[in-house]
């Protein structure tokens, strides 16, 4: 049961506070006062969409929260199991505080217990506590999708239903896979043996990335070098005493004469001086050009490899048909791509795979089956028994299941023919193409309605506004009262529109069975249903703040007044709320009457006529004296 909601800066609502209790909670009010918001807020809660479009203008953040008591011991040990609270929790008997906050860039982040959690954890708290009927979901009665998703909450079969489409998920990924592996193969194999020549010739040359680039640079290197060693070779010559015209011989026979004259004067001293020196200089410039000049000759054989690696490209590119620059690139593409021998192999154990899933998906679809078809004539019977109470006593209602039809899961097998696995997945595959086309199983639903005697059973499709939202509300309580576990807390809005004010008390009795045990949120315009509320709130807005008044006494007698008039209100209005409050309370009474069979205060269900025949008559009785008076 959810105790409290608060909203802060939450789409146009500066703070909003909400206090609940058991059973019917009702809010009414005016257009635009917040009432859907508020409904709004508990599918935020439970892990719905959220976005920026969410935060008050003006504000950094939305912030929403509640606080849940949650009774069940199972349901407890439930949200541990889904990772909402750790297991201290679970013994601790506290209330559940949910928690979300959205910022101005539609980021969230969300909280149970003060604990930030993901928001898969809200989702599987909004399973487990809450769910949301709101506006516009009576339409969507007519898509055969959304009645095959209620067939299954009221036949407890929806866990099994979201099993069966994982694995048939799983196998429409493998089917894919499979099919995708085959095609590229063949594809290979039309190739011939092309490719395999190119994959052959490139892994001979084995071009790496840049290597191209930097065999280029090094022939243009090498070629500027051969100019340097001609250069140096010459100029060594010149130099050296290897030569008979080198000037380090002439210059050294210069100074042999010098020396054999003497030092006439102190200024030939000095000549001969510099010039010793200045061979000394030549001979030692002379050796650093001949060690340069040497190690030129030593890189020759680095020039050959450089060479002949060259023409290795080019070789291998006129070969394969390619620029020499985009061989390293295709090597990288070809050694990234399997051959066809490997796909086939890959394609082989998707086969594997499948054959292996199948049967057992074949064997789920069977079993869902067999409960879908017990359920359905189940569903029809106790929605048709709802009715009458709905204002409709004539109405019929039925759940069909069909052959279901759609894709299948790939093309046939590709596995060597005669072999066991590939008789394995030939009947697998004749199972699933024949009986398990669809997501939902074997067959689809759709439900059909027929109003009075006199009409046929058609499609939801040819029913009114009025009669889908009474539809919806019947086939809500079918699902809160089906096989599937009950969840604590249901929410409407505006679940009687297009239902007028006549059969707003059949509605509001509806309602109150479906309260019973379990706590309802309802935003209504009805007053007649606003009347069976155990909780009667009205939501007001002041300016960018809006509040819920718990209304009693004459306060509610006066909003009950307005619903069923406007304003001005008059004492006729004020005749009729008394009227209907009345009512409500004989409803309420028959509704937890003790039973006949002496079991001690049961509850006893009144039958769908019976509660607002006698409670209208008990309350018109009482409200004579009242209604004169006024």
């Amino acid at each position: 049961m959810i105790r409290r909601l608060v909203l802060v800066d939450y789409v146009l609502l500066e703070r909003l506070e909400l206090e609940l209790g058991p059973g019917l909670n009702a809010l009414s009010g005016g257009s635009g006062e917040g009432k859907t918001l508020i409904v709004e807020a508990l599918r935020l809660l439970s892990g719905g969409p959220g976005g920026a479009r969410l935060v008050r203008r003006g504000a950094a953040e939305a912030h929403i929260a509640a606080e849940v008591e949650v009774g069940s011991p199972a349901r407890r040990q439930a949200l541990a199991e889904a990772g909402v609270v750790d297991a201290a929790w679970v013994a601790s008997g506290a209330p559940l505080r949910l928690a979300r906050v959205i910022d101005r860039r539609g980021r969230s982040r969300a909280s149970a217990n003060g604990a930030p959690v993901p928001l898969t954890a809200l989702r599987s708290a909004g399973q487990l506590l809450v769910e949301v009927f709101g506006q516009g979901q009576a339409p969507l009665l007519c898509e055969e999708a959304h009645q095959l998703e209620l067939l299954d909450a009221c036949a407890g079969t929806g866990p099994e239903a979201a099993a069966y489409a994982r694995e048939r998920s799983e196998a429409l990924r493998l089917a894919r896979e499979r099919d995708e592996l085959l095609e590229r193969a063949r594809a290979l194999e039309a190739a011939g043996s092309r490719e395999e020549e190119e994959r052959a010739a490139l892994g001979a040359l084995a071009p790496e990335p840049g290597e191209w680039d930097a065999l280029l640079e090094a022939e243009e290197r090498l070629e500027d070098a051969a100019g340097d060693l001609e250069l140096l070779g010459r100029s060594v010559e010149r130099l050296s005493d290897d030569d008979e015209a080198s000037l380090a011989l002439r210059l050294r026979q210069v100074l042999g004469e010098l020396h054999r004259r003497g030092a006439a004067s102190a200024r030939r001293g000095e000549a001969l001086e510099a010039l010793e020196g200045a061979l000394a200089q030549l001979e030692a410039g002379a050796e650093l050009l001949r060690r340069e000049r040497d190690a030129f000759e030593t890189d020759q054989a680095e020039a050959e490899r450089v060479r002949a690696r060259l023409a290795a490209w080019r070789r291998t590119a006129r070969q394969v048909g390619r620029a020499p620059e985009a061989l390293a690139a295709r090597r990288a593409e070809l050694a990234a791509r399997p051959d066809a021998a490997s796909l086939r192999r890959e394609q082989r154990a998707r086969e594997e795979q499948l054959a292996r899933l199948l049967p057992g998906l074949e064997r789920r679809a069977a079993g869902l089956s067999r409960r879908r078809r017990s359920s359905a004539a189940e569903l029809g019977r106790t929605v048709a028994g709802t009715l009458p109470g709905l204002g409709m006593p004539q109405g019929r209602f039925e759940v069909e299941l069909l052959p279901a039809t759609g894709d299948a899961t790939g093309t046939s097998p590709a596995l060597p023919e005669g072999t066991a696995a590939w008789e394995a997945l030939e009947r697998a595959h004749e199972l699933v193409l024949a009986r398990e086309p669809a997501p939902g199983g074997r067959e689809r639903s759709r439900f059909t309605f027929a109003a009075g005697p006199g009409t046929e059973l058609a499609p939801l499709s040819s029913a009114s506004g009025g009669e889908l939202s009474r539809l919806l509300l019947a086939l809500a309580s079918a699902a809160a009262s089906g096989a599937g576990e009950r969840v604590p807390v249901l929410v409407f809005d505006e679940i009687d529109a297009n239902v007028g004010a006549r059969l707003g008390a059949a509605v509001g009795d509806c309602l109150t069975r479906l309260a019973h045990q379990r706590q309802v949120l309802l935003v209504t315009h009805l007053a007649p249903v606003a009347a069976r509320a155990a909780r009667h709130l009205r939501v007001v807005r002041e300016g960018a703040t809006s509040r819920a008044e718990l209304l009693e006494g004459q306060a509610r007698l006066e909003e009950l007044a307005v619903m069923i008039r406007g304003h001005p209100v008059t004492g006729a209005a004020r005749a009729q709320a008394q009227e209907l409050l009345e009512e409500a309370r004989a409803a309420q009474a028959l509704l937890t009457a003790p039973g006949d069979s002496g079991g001690g205060g049961a509850a006893r269900q009144p039958s769908p006529r019976e509660g607002p025949r006698k409670a209208r008559q008990s309350a018109r009785a009482r409200a004579r004296p009242a209604a004169r008076a006024l």
